[in-house]
């Protein structure tokens, strides 16, 4: 189901992008891969092109949540308060110690891959002004945290907080590496939030962290519900994982390796671990194919294309997209295309 990889580097390679009626053309020395779509009343007719040969994946998705840009929010305090944060948390699991800095780089490239090049990495100053300015609409708007610890200017465990009118409002909320929630940082030290499950999700133990051996959160029980093989998740822990919402991939003790809630008319998306491969390419998946709450994969067909263009067609009953992928396990390409 999932045969064949096609790697390249990316960096290394200077991508022109062809906006064609419903589709998209990518360029690079020698090979492009391009993906066009022309949607009719309960219709869909996809076409799928490869100047070289690799394997292809298209998902039709229902009930969209469609983001313009996403801001990966890294902390510049965070190191100098981790020892706190781990003796905050010892009762569970403490937050992952990783470079912050180059997990945003790299879940910005893997969203690059998949035609999502509106990201920036900002600090708290930077996250501040965001949810100020766009505190009015924050509709098409993501925040991606890759620290334990948010400002207290815009979340300090409060239902009125900045940041929780911000997502009710319509903006989303995506976490990595830690409790989300769990803490908050003033000028002062360091602050937990001792409810954050039950503000955030609705629940005490919805955050999985009980546990101190990480080994105890992999898993191979999977959710059945289409997602994990239609976008060849990966990920296998559930360290940090969500119980509840739209859950994807892998399960346990019902706390999965994806999860996407809903928040008023925003979302909140937890992904479970930390930085890793797998991780960072199921972050790319799930961002790039317009998964929201309310999601569901309506049919899903996968193929291989040689040096041309491979065709299928789908039915489209209701508001959908369709998000085509290359490249199998390890996605190299992809692009979300949209009903007019």
């Amino acid at each position: 189901m999932k045969a064949g990889t096609d790697h390249y580097a990316a960096l290394a390679i200077a991508l022109a992008a062809l906006i064609l009626i419903g589709g998209y053309l990518t360029y690079s020395p020698g090979i492009y891969r391009g993906a066009s779509a022309e949607w009719s009343d309960g219709h869909v007719d996809f076409s799928v092109e490869c100047s070289g040969s690799d394997v292809y994946s298209a998902v039709l998705i229902s009930g969209e949540k469609r983001l313009d840009r996403l801001y990966i929010y890294v902390d510049e305090k965070a190191d100098g308060l981790y020892g706190e944060a781990c003796a905050m948390a010892s009762d569970g699991m403490a937050p992952l110690a990783f470079d912050r800095g180059y997990a945003a780089e790299q879940i910005a490239q893997m969203l690059r891959f998949r035609g999502f090049g509106q990201t920036e990495t900002v600090d708290r100053a930077g996250l501040e002004e965001i949810i100020a300015n766009t505190a009015g609409d924050p509709e098409g708007t993501g925040i991606m945290s890759v620290s334990f610890a948010l400002p207290s200017s815009v979340y300090a465990g409060n239902d009125g907080d900045p940041l929780l009118r911000w997502i009710r409002g319509g903006g989303s909320l995506f976490w990595l590496g830690s409790e989300a929630g769990k803490f908050h940082s003033d000028g002062e030290g360091l602050r937990m939030v001792r409810n954050s499950g039950e503000l955030l999700f609705g629940s005490a133990d919805a955050i999985d962290s009980s546990s101190k051996d990480i080994a105890s959160y992999i898993t191979g029980e999977t959710i059945d519900n289409g997602f994990l093989d239609a976008l060849s998740l990966k990920g296998s822990t559930t360290l940090f994982g969500l119980r509840g919402g739209l859950q994807l991939g892998f399960v346990r003790e019902g706390h999965s390796s994806v999860a996407v809630a809903p928040f008023g008319s925003g979302s909140i998306t937890v992904f479970a671990g930390g930085p890793d491969l797998e991780q960072f390419d199921d972050i790319g998946q799930t961002i790039a194919s317009g998964i929201g709450p309310d999601s569901s994969v309506l049919d899903w067909e996968e193929g291989k294309v040689s040096r041309g263009t491979a065709r299928g067609s789908m039915d489209s009953a209701g508001p959908c997209h369709l998000y085509v992928y290359m490249g199998g396990t390890y996605t190299d390409w992809g692009r979300t295309l949209y009903a007019p």
